[in-house]
């Protein structure tokens, strides 16, 4: 069950973006694709390969674009675990990939082309469309199509499957979705939420009616809000509340002000219509209502994009996952990820042999991490000679590490060897000096091995540095306070 959250965790962050964070947002200006990656990348790139799925093998390239997305979103806590995160997405999307193949989910052109449309309202500008084949990794138009192609292939093929599943759509969700009003108002205030001086109820309808005839007379409704309405978030924009959808404006607005809003015809501008805050004036710049032509193009769209965001948010969806898993052959190719594997199923033996795999690849033999997982192994297994052995082939430069002694310490007191094991700690704490922070990792180290001495020792010469620092920084900013005075009393005199 684990595994299973994992992959829909993972998948749900770092999916195709039109196909979740598109859909589950309604929003264009998400739809920012893979980061691309080059030469300034390469310290932490990928070289596998990693795993083959029914025969097909991951490409590096593909494995990288996921990977330098995730190191962005959650950081590197782990290389290990990263990598066997990032393999498990990979090893879905090239599942995916191989259903999309069989499902033949092809989008129609006018699909392609209504998706494209969208996305230029959105970049409607030169430099707007450039910054987006940036992010995409794109060169031009024709390669942002066939990438709008790909992921409405996916898209397509989650609706199959959605429906397949039982999920459903109401209508009148799909409604929610696609009425849309833009208000503008003026409000004249009687609260002191709204103003500093808000005005009597009776002096506000009165300029509240004011406003209005002058409307009526022919003035500029947005200039007459500047300089007159109360809300300071929409006078400046000429009273303008902004479009979204009905639903929304429900939800936030007084209940009077948006039943005489849907009321009003478009361009229509109402009389006085009183809430908490004062009087306002309510014009209805536009609406959308599910109605006509265009609502009966939209709404089977809209229901698919709603359709997919509720599979791939649901247990349906990773369970979906888990039966194209189970159906595959997936065969994990490098030693270092298959060996992890082996380990968090607790297959200590197996998980041995594929480190020492690991270790014999040119791409892990500088690794300190594989080497230490190795050891750990071992250790599980009690294998406590076989543990030291790794440690003993640990590249020179690493073996100065503070997490080599500290590592060496955990062994030899699982082998019973406490007084060695104290040593270690002794030796690390030399090198350590009064770095605190190294300090710290040892004494985490010494409660985990109950060492009761060692503890009260580190905590006390740790507690006397720290006591030691605070004081030295209380006396330099005396120092610096007494230099500042004498500044300033030389400036006076002056």
């Amino acid at each position: 069950m684990a595994g299973i959250i994992k992959i829909r965790r993972l998948t749900q962050v770092m999916l195709a973006p039109v196909v979740v964070i598109l859909v589950a947002s309604l929003c264009i200006t998400a739809f920012i694709g893979l980061p691309r990656y080059g030469r300034d990348d390469s310290f932490i790139l990928y070289k596998g390969p990693a795993a083959e799925v029914n025969g097909k093998k991951i490409k590096d390239e593909d494995f990288n674009a996921v990977y330098l997305r995730y190191l962005q979103t959650y950081g590197n806590y782990s290389e290990e675990a990263t990598k066997n995160d990032v393999l498990d997405y990979v090893i879905n999307q090239e599942l995916i990939a191989q259903a999309v193949e069989e499902q033949g989910v092809e989008p129609s052109r006018e699909e392609i082309d209504s998706f494209l449309a969208r996305l230029q309202q959105y970049y409607p500008t030169e430099e707007e469309m450039e910054m987006l084949f940036l992010r995409t990794g794109v060169k031009d138009m024709k390669e942002l199509e066939k990438l709008v192609a790909e992921d409405l292939r996916q898209q397509n093929l989650f609706v199959r499957v959605a429906e397949e599943k039982g999920v459903e759509i109401p209508e009148e969700r799909v409604k929610e979705i696609y009425e849309v009003m833009t208000i503008s108002h003026i409000l004249i205030a009687t609260s002191p939420e709204m103003t500093e001086k808000p005005l009597s109820d009776s002096a506000a309808l009165a300029k509240a009616e004011s406003i209005y005839k002058r409307i009526m007379e022919g003035e500029d409704f947005g200039e007459l809000a500047k300089e007159n309405s109360d809300c300071r978030e929409s006078a400046q924009a000429g009273g303008s509340l902004g479009r979204n959808t009905i639903v929304y404006f429900r939800n936030k607005y007084d209940q009077d002000f948006i039943k005489t809003a849907l009321q009003l015809e478009v361009g229509e501008v109402s009389t006085p219509v009183k809430t908490e805050y004062g009087y306002h004036l309510i014009r209805l710049d536009d609406m959308r209502l599910a109605e006509g032509e265009e609502w009966e193009k939209e709404k089977e769209r809209i229901r698919n994009e709603l359709l997919v965001q509720e599979f791939v948010y649901s247990d349906k969806f990773a369970a979906w996952l888990e039966e194209l898993r189970e159906a595959a052959k997936i065969v994990i190719l490098d030693p270092a990820l298959r060996a992890y594997r082996l380990r968090l199923e607790e297959k200590w033996p197996e998980a041995a042999l594929a480190y020492e795999k690991a270790i014999k690849d040119k791409r892990y033999r500088e690794n300190f991490q594989i080497y230490l997982s190795a050891a750990r192994v071992y250790k599980e297994m009690q294998d406590y000679a076989g543990a030291m052995n790794v440690l003993e082939r640990v590249p020179k430069k690493h073996q100065e590490k503070l997490e080599y002694t500290l590592e060496k310490a955990r062994i030899y007191h699982a082998d019973g060897k406490v007084k060695e094991a104290e040593r270690q700690l002794t030796a690390a704490e030399e090198k350590a000096g009064e770095n605190t922070y190294d300090l710290n990792q040892i004494l985490f180290v010494a409660r985990e091995l109950e060492l009761t001495e060692k503890v009260e020792q580190l905590e006390e010469k740790i507690a006397l540095i720290e006591e030691k620092s605070r004081a030295e920084q209380e006396e330099t900013e005396r120092l610096i306070r007494e230099s500042m005075e004498t500044a300033e009393t030389e400036s006076g005199t002056e």
